[in-house]
């Protein structure tokens, strides 16, 4: 049966909790003491609940059509972009940095293999954290966020510590991912270089190499061994030629003897060692 309901009162009234005259359009009771009134509502229909009647099956039917509703809205909601610059910094770092027109020829065994490596990390892993801390970089390099921004910083100093805790630890020192962790923070330096932030330098190039030459044999069958001992020789190679310098002697015997016998088949840096060892 619809019911119009009993008489509510002007809004004032209501909030007031005091008699309304329902005068029309402002009652009397707000007018005589100077203060606004907010008018009527608009009384809609009220339906009694007569569910109960009809015993618990109604009720289960009607707690299943709700829950299938709502899981058919919860299907239908669009999900909005994260507040966190990392979580767009990162996708975008992956994608047009380490994927977007890279190879084994284009990059000498470093970037290709980041993302792969990435897919089974731990999200504060050391190459994770030192990803996470160059896609900021880069992101904000690009004006994605503000100059004033700590987080650069603040991520910088995480993956800095991280690596250093994993560099800590024989287990991880004998990971390609520790190592990889090394060249992504050498990119963050590089990129701080060219902006004029600090000087250039090679000391994550130079740990990266460390991690290598002191691995035990049983971490050299790893998967990105042999690419990234080809990495490193080319950057040694390339600042050597660049430098006018000869490598070191035991640079020359590391190639010989550790390089050399593992670099992929054609692999550019093999021949300029050897054109720069005679």
């Amino acid at each position: 049966m619809v019911n119009r309901g009993a008489s509510q009162g002007c809004v004032t009234c209501r909030q007031r909790r005091v008699k309304c005259d329902e005068r029309k359009p402002w009652c009397k009771a707000c007018l005589r003491l100077g203060i606004e009134c907010m008018g009527y509502e608009k009384r809609g229909l009220r339906f009694k609940d007569e569910t109960i009647r009809y015993g618990a099956n109604s009720a289960a039917v009607t707690r299943s059509s709700k829950r299938t509703k709502q899981s058919s809205l919860e299907r239908t909601i669009i999900r909005l972009p994260s507040d966190h610059p990392q979580d767009l910094a990162v996708p975008f770092f992956l994608t047009y940095v380490t994927d977007v027109g890279r190879s084994l020829e284009s990059t000498r065994g470093f970037l290709e293999f980041v993302r792969p490596a990435l897919a089974s990390e731990r999200h504060d892993s050391a190459l994770n954290t030192a990803v996470t801390a160059t896609s900021i970089k880069i992101w904000s390099m690009i004006g994605k966020l503000p100059s004033s921004s700590p987080l650069p910083y603040q991520l910088l100093v995480k993956a800095l510590k991280r690596l250093h805790q994993a560099t800590e630890k024989p287990e991880e020192r004998g990971r390609d991912e520790t190592v990889l962790a090394a060249l992504v923070l050498q990119m963050h330096d590089t990129l701080s270089a060219v902006s004029g932030q600090t000087r250039a330098h090679g000391a994550h190039r130079e740990g990266a190499l460390t991690l290598l030459l002191q691995r035990e044999n049983c971490f050299k069958s790893s998967k990105y061994y042999a690419h990234l001992v080809g990495n490193l020789l080319h950057s040694r190679v390339s600042v050597s030629v660049r430098n006018r310098i000869r490598l070191p002697t035991k640079d020359l015997e590391w190639i010989e003897t550790e390089v050399a016998p593992i670099l992929p088949i054609g692999y550019p840096a093999t021949g300029l060692a050897k054109s720069h060892t005679s």
